[in-house]
This record gives structure tokens, C-alpha cells and sequence, in this order.
């Protein structure tokens, strides 16, 4: 699209589903490889992506070709084959079926990537649970409890 310009941060998360830890340290970072390269090839530009046992973050930008929720349905949707193929061990590898995503300054891209990054860290003093609504709250997110643990 000629003449359109954006630089839209977005923070992804979502959960496996009922949020069991179902991804393993020994192929998370594979994982987080293969998320990355389907963001990629999408045509949007990566800057961490990070799972958790029970979940993963996602921080890129969004270009104005894709909807968000385009991308992450091919995304969980891709990422739940490539579990189920590699990992054939895991039993009912899913994903949660909403996400959150938060919007992002680019004066907090440093922030935002620390915080994903740290993630081991972060999660000793706080579960996936308690910070999902963290950040549901802090970003003035209106949400539904009964949908957070599907």
C-alpha cells in the first residue's frame, strides 16, 4: 500500500489450552524459533517471542496488511502442527482460543522485551494467571474471568 505507514508495537499473549504446562524447556526454543518464522513470513517484522510451560508471549509490529487476529489464528494454528509433529509425546497439544494484545509505545520496546525475555524470573514470583490479569488490568482491558482458564 503506497503512502501508508505504521509502526503499530503489539504484545501477544495466550495460553495452552486450560492452561496446562504442556511445553517443554528442552523445545521451547524451538518453538519460539518456529512462531517467529511464521510472523515472519507474514510480512511482520519479530522482536522476541518466549513461552512459558503453560504459554507465550509475543512482541512484534503489526504492518497494516494483516489483522492481529488473522496472524495469531495462523499462528496457533501452524504452531499446535508443529508441536503435535515434533512432540508427538505432548497429548492434545492446544492453544487457548482468545488471546490478549496490548498496544505498545516504542519508548517501551526496551521494557517490553526485558519483561519477555526474563520471563523464568518474572514467573517465580508471579503465575500466568495472576499476570495475565496484571496486564489485562493495566491496560484497562475489559475481560470476562470465566474465559481466562479455557
Amino acid at each position: 500500500m503506497a503512502n501508508t505507514y505504521s509502526q503499530a508495537y503489539l504484545h501477544i499473549v495466550f495460553s495452552t489450552k486450560f492452561r496446562r504446562n504442556l511445553i517443554e524447556k528442552s523445545w521451547k526454543d524451538d518453538l519460539n524459533a518456529y512462531v517467529a518464522g511464521i510472523i515472519r513470513n507474514h510480512g511482520q517484522r519479530v522482536v522476541i517471542v518466549n513461552s512459558m510451560p503453560d504459554h507465550i508471549h509475543i512482541f512484534y509490529v503489526q504492518r497494516p496488511h494483516m489483522a492481529p487476529a488473522a496472524l495469531m489464528q495462523n499462528v496457533k494454528s501452524r504452531s499446535s502442527v508443529w508441536v503435535k509433529k515434533n512432540h508427538p509425546t505432548v497429548q492434545n497439544f492446544q492453544w487457548q482460543e482468545g488471546f490478549g494484545m496490548f498496544s505498545c509505545s516504542p519508548h517501551e520496546v526496551e521494557k517490553i522485551y526485558n519483561y519477555i525475555k526474563n520471563q523464568e524470573a518474572h514467573h517465580q514470583r508471579e503465575d500466568s494467571l495472576k499476570e495475565f490479569i496484571r496486564l489485562l488490568q493495566e491496560y484497562k482491558v475489559d475481560y470476562e474471568a470465566r474465559y481466562l482458564t479455557d
